[in-house]
């Protein structure tokens, strides 16, 4: 496991929680949460070490979610 791997898995009910704060549900926060970890993994070898892990994993949380509401907007009831 790399070093930003076991800081996110540390970090892991803290993303869970502010998640589910976000989306104002449990099971939306959980998908939230998910994707923003799967998002930061992917993206990894773009975080610059030895910067603050919380505010990277915030911008890209905030940005799928936006990204989700744009596309439910969309979608017709």
């Amino acid at each position: 496991m790399s070093d930003i791997e076991s800081e996110i898995a540390h970090l892991y009910s803290w993303i869970r929680g502010v998640a589910c704060r976000i989306s104002c549900d449990v099971m939306d926060g959980e998908d939230l949460a998910h994707d923003t970890i799967i998002k930061a993994l992917l993206n990894a070898s773009r975080f610059h070490a030895g910067r603050d892990l919380k505010p990277w994993l915030m911008a890209i949380m905030a940005n799928t979610y936006k990204s989700k509401m744009r596309h439910v907007a969309k979608i017709p009831f």
